[in-house]
């Protein structure tokens, strides 16, 4: 048995939903390679980034490091002279271009530093006694380690980061043990260290922030670059100091790219293939439709021919055997349509069946099969209609509609049907069975007059008979 499952807008819906799969599909693969883009971008500015960090952190600790001489010699001499210090303190000043002085408060107050001019204003200093730095100070103080504070504004003007290391003095302290001395402190210039952030920012087309003032890692202060960066998903990398860290924060100047060029060019181009091959799809089931519609339908009328009748007619007894409810056929074959061509000729004809199929159409539901079988022979399957006044309905209509007549611009022809009814499962249980005794009692009802119905009976008596005797 042969079914038609395609329709127009099935295959409508099959287009969209290709289309938006295949899109899927491409918008999917566009977002994998834009993912892949933007971790490679980032592993860039990752390895970037981690040389700048070494770069800061070899600048803090090898500066740091020339320092601890001037730890050790004042520790083994804590009555040092000023021209003692200034000698040690060139050595070192003089070994680093980050160093902008070096100063030594004993007892927490500035006593000695070098150089001296210009940092006058550094001596007397009471740690202790200046807010701004007296949280640093007794952070090294109860560490007992060197730490890193700032950038802080300088008392001799200018800003810097300053390392405090506490000195111990074992010549100081009692049965050899070491006493607090006081604090060496060596004074970084920020703007010379933070010049190789500006400068790795040019070349590489990356911002830089750094935060933690006072070596306070996440918890302090950015005190370099936009603040925002830390909200725009960059990368974050500890910058290790003695004591405590810095984090620097960096992302490219343009934002982070997802989508370059060529991405942007693959989603276009899935964007057409994706439309191409659904439109393609679209187009050839829509042209089997069209060969499959003209294979199955009458050319003239557009009505089911006999080939998707003989498989509706299937389908209705399959239907019927298994709901167990019945249905009629109807045979109809129009009275005096051969002199309409052989007086206008065919082509008047084929306007007249045309004007047929449409009537016939008003007269059924959208549940019926109309088919043309012939040249002015048609059937029509009218389902679950056990019932004999169902299946007289309609004849009536068909005949009713029929009789009136069809105007071909000035001229009008009159013509009528005759019907052949036979009923599923009383008058055949088979398509063939049913269809020959419907064209039997269509015979009868030439027979009686035209212009009727009768039903089929296996005695040829008439059941019921809507004979039209105007003619």
């Amino acid at each position: 048995m042969e079914r038609v499952f395609l329709h127009l807008p099935t295959i409508r819906l099959i287009g969209l939903a290709l289309f938006a799969s295949l899109l899927i599909l491409s918008e999917f693969t566009v977002w994998l390679e834009g993912e892949r883009h933007y971790e490679l971008h980032r592993s860039q500015v990752l390895q970037d980034a981690s040389t700048l960090r070494a770069e800061l952190e070899g600048y803090i600790n090898s500066t740091l490091n020339l320092t601890q001489g001037v730890v050790i010699y004042v520790a083994n001499h804590p009555d040092l002279s000023q021209s003692d210090f200034e000698t040690v303190a060139a050595q070192v000043i003089e070994a680093s271009p980050y160093i902008r002085n070096i100063g030594l408060a004993r007892d927490n107050v500035i006593s000695h530093i070098y150089p001296l001019q210009g940092n006058e204003a550094a001596l007397g200093l009471d740690y202790l006694n200046n807010p701004e730095q007296r949280d640093a100070v007794l952070r090294a103080i109860n560490s007992k380690k060197t730490t890193v504070a700032g950038p802080v504004a300088l008392v001799q003007g200018g800003s810097g980061f300053i390392s405090r290391t506490p000195i111990y003095s074992p010549r100081l302290g009692e049965r050899g043990r070491p006493a607090y001395w006081g604090l060496a402190s060596v004074v970084l210039r920020a703007d010379k260290l933070l010049f190789v952030v500006d400068r790795k920012s040019r070349l590489s087309g990356i911002e830089y922030a750094l935060r933690g003032r006072d070596g306070l890692g996440p918890e302090g202060e950015v005190f370099y670059g936009d603040g925002t960066i830390f909200e725009h998903s960059p990368i974050v990398l500890d910058v290790t100091l003695p004591k405590g860290s810095w984090q620097l924060a960096a992302v490219p100047a343009q934002g982070w790219r997802h989508y370059t060029p060529r991405v942007q060019f693959y989603r276009l181009m899935g964007i057409l293939l994706a439309l191409l091959i659904s439109y393609l799809v679209y187009w050839l089931l829509q042209q089997r439709l069209r060969i499959t519609a003209q294979a199955l339908h009458d050319p003239l009328t557009a009505l089911p021919n006999r080939r998707l009748f003989n498989d509706r007619l299937d389908y209705a007894i399959t239907a019927a055997q298994r709901n167990g409810k019945g249905f009629s056929l109807l045979y109809i074959d129009l009275d005096d349509f051969k002199p309409v061509n052989d007086l206008y000729g065919h082509k008047v004809g084929d306007r007249v069946l045309v004007k047929v199929a449409n009537r016939l159409r008003e007269c059924i539901r959208e549940s019926d099969t109309l088919a043309r079988i012939g040249g002015d022979e048609f059937m029509l399957i009218l389902p679950e209609t056990g019932e004999v006044h169902n299946a007289t309905t309609v004849a009536s209509k068909v005949i009713e509609q029929l009789q009136q007549p069809f105007g071909l611009g000035d001229d009008e022809v009159r013509i009528g049907a005759s019907i052949g009814i036979s009923r599923y499962p009383d008058d055949g249980k088979d398509a063939d069975t049913l269809m020959r005794h419907a064209d039997q009692a269509m015979y009868v009802s030439k027979e009686r007059g035209k212009g009727s119905y009768n039903f089929y009976n296996s005695d040829w008596v008439v059941l019921e008979s809507g004979a039209d005797n105007s003619e």
